[in-house]
């Protein structure tokens, strides 16, 4: 799903509203699981290490709001995101705040790529909603195949256009 709703955003050809309606089967197909899976009693509940979106939304925002800097790190450099479960404390708030700060970094670096190029805005897209799921449980590099698509993507993209466009890349000083 991420994929599709970065390619409604970015590179699907339809205009406004039927963009967006085009997702609408596939969430349909999402909410009927969900009923049904929940229906059937699945899942977790009142464990530290996973949290259910729907069944506690503020707590999962915040879950979102830390971990998604780590796994992003994770997935474009090193150390990888596993370490974040062995950091306590302020050591674990200052690794959080470091991994934000790369992403950061790393977005706005990517920035004249993104304000030109709709395929590289579909993968950040994609790669960026695609550690949503992710960030029910624990960081894990192991867990970031789907947002690996998007990351090994985007490098390439961002790599075809610096080394690509004549000029362009010494007026950005990136050689």
């Amino acid at each position: 799903l991420a994929y599709l709703g970065g390619f409604a955003l970015f590179l699907d050809p339809g205009r406004g509203p039927g963009r967006v309606a085009s997702l609408i089967p596939y969430v349909l197909v999402v909410v009927v699981w969900r009923a049904v899976w929940s229906h059937l009693g699945y899942g977790v509940a009142n464990i530290g290490l996973y949290v259910d979106p729907l069944r506690e939304p503020f707590r999962f925002a915040c879950e979102l709001a830390i971990k998604s800097p780590v796994c992003l790190l994770g997935q474009l450099s090193v150390p990888p995101s596993d370490l974040a479960m062995l950091l306590e404390g302020r050591a674990e708030r200052v690794f959080v705040l470091l991994a934000a700060a790369f992403g950061a970094f790393v977005l706005a670096v990517w920035r004249p790529l993104l304000r030109q190029n709709r395929l590289a805005c579909f993968w950040l897209t994609g790669m960026l909603l695609s550690l949503i799921p992710i960030c029910t449980t624990f960081p894990s590099d192991r867990m970031l195949l789907f947002a690996g698509l998007g990351g090994m993507a985007l490098v390439s993209e961002f790599l075809s256009f610096v080394l690509t466009v004549p000029g362009k890349s010494q007026r950005m000083g990136w050689r």
